[in-house]
């Protein structure tokens, strides 16, 4: 075990014998523990590329595009270091502090960089204002659904919490990592519905995915173009869905719509796993799109037709397919974005 600075031996054999294994898969040089899951936080060790890590839990925290895109944090025992650089074969470790269920309710602190939050009426920013809350306030979370996807720069999330004045997004709210039932009675180990109102051809669930692949193409500034490509291209590959496959080991373990069976294909984006990356990367739905806006990005795409730049992603041996849902893409961005 290659593990260098603020890890001993000792500390890695007193690693619990359950604790997930992990590979550190840095570009170059190691990588950073933190003492909380985000990069504001102290240093307190490093990790070599190449290293075996135990993991014990995670959190959710800042989002980092690294060799992966998340916003899921790793714990190990010197402190918290970013699943984006962690290949963990598709696998995930428990929440930290979390009992045999979910939650009823518990309290959340607003974390916002200036003005207020937004109450809305439902889980989304297309939704009526209904109230304000100051940072540092104080809310007390119901339940939760997943929704639009907002980015606030220290958090990412397509969490929306419950709070007794309407709704919020769980980006702007600090819970310590914890997450509370979902609202249809689900456990956050599943996938629940997705809500906001139905996009274009599409039913919620499916409309929420679609939120998401738009808005990473927004927060990367990619413009309406990328997700015009995104979206037919998920339309072409899964129909917008998250489909696991059996030939990849733990990705059926993962949330799921469908079954498929196309060699290690899973996904919205039908994304080869680990060629791609790792089950967990490639089966959530903003780092999928994330990883296909990264394939997309080292091409002149902006001077190809959708379709053309789709195919020239995905390398698909049906390369016509994706210009005949070009037209479809282009309602439905038009209407998340």
């Amino acid at each position: 075990m290659k593990i260098s600075f603020g890890f001993t031996l000792l500390s890695a054999l007193a690693a619990s014998a359950c604790a997930l294994q992990g590979t550190i898969v840095t570009d170059s040089g190691p990588l950073r523990v933190r003492a909380e899951p985000n990069t504001n936080s102290a240093i307190t060790g490093q990790v070599a590329h190449g290293a075996q890590i135990e993991i014990d839990c995670h959190k959710r925290g800042e989002f980092i595009q690294g060799r992966y895109s998340s916003n899921i944090w790793d714990h190990i025992p010197e402190g918290y270091v970013s699943d984006a650089w962690v290949n963990t074969n598709g696998q995930l470790a428990p929440v930290c502090g979390e009992g045999p269920a979910p939650p009823s309710s518990f309290t959340g602190t607003v974390r916002i960089d200036s003005g207020s939050l937004h109450i809305r009426e439902g889980p989304s920013t297309s939704s009526r204002i209904v109230g304000s809350l100051p940072n540092g306030a104080t809310v007390s979370i119901e339940c939760m659904v997943r929704s639009e996807y907002i980015s606030n720069g220290r958090y990412s999330s397509n969490i929306w919490d419950k709070i007794p004045q309407g709704w919020v997004s769980d980006a702007m709210i600090d819970t310590g990592g914890k997450l509370t039932r979902f609202c249809d009675g689900g456990s956050p180990t599943t996938d629940p519905p997705h809500t906001g109102g139905d996009l274009p051809g599409l039913n919620a669930k499916q409309s929420g995915y679609a939120r998401t692949i738009a808005a990473v193409a927004r927060r990367r500034n990619m413009g309406k173009k990328a997700c015009y490509i995104a979206i037919a291209t998920a339309l072409v590959e899964s129909n917008i869905k998250v489909y696991c496959n059996r030939a990849v080991r733990g990705s059926c373990d993962l949330p799921h719509d469908a079954i498929g069976s196309d060699h290690m294909s899973v996904g919205i984006f039908q994304q080869q796993s680990p060629m791609w990356g790792s089950a967990q990367q490639c089966m959530d739905p903003a780092s999928s799109a994330g990883l296909f806006y990264n394939a997309l990005a080292r091409l002149n795409w902006q001077n190809m037709s959708i379709g053309e730049a789709a195919q020239r992603v995905q390398r698909s041996a049906y390369p016509d397919r994706y210009a005949k849902r070009a037209n479809e893409a282009i309602r439905i961005c038009d209407a998340a974005y």
